[in-house]
């Protein structure tokens, strides 16, 4: 359970506890797969520094429009240091080149 920082100082960062909960996951992820930290801390624990990161507004989200005109929630993209375009999938039916 989180209690530092209060979860209504963490929903002031974001629209809602799914997106806290994505942004969150997502960024503690980067950390367990070497991203360094963006605090100093004594904590060891990823989800723990990512709460902490997204509280101190250093770790920020985004969504096209598109995804939020068709309802995607899975489309969030954290965004750090850039912000990475989403590549385009073929429609059913469709055939790819190779």
């Amino acid at each position: 359970m989180i209690v530092d920082p209060p979860i209504g100082k963490l929903l002031e960062r974001v629209d809602c506890r799914y997106t806290l909960a994505v942004e969150a996951s997502k960024r503690a992820r980067e950390i367990i797969g070497g991203a360094k930290p963006l605090i100093e801390t004594k904590e060891t624990k990823p989800l723990a520094i990512a709460i902490e990161e997204i509280s101190r507004g250093l770790v920020m989200y985004s969504r096209s429009a598109e995804n939020d005109a068709e309802k995607l929630p899975d489309e969030h993209a954290l965004v750090i240091d850039s912000e990475a375009a989403p590549e385009e999938q073929p429609s059913d039916g469709e055939e790819t080149a190779e």
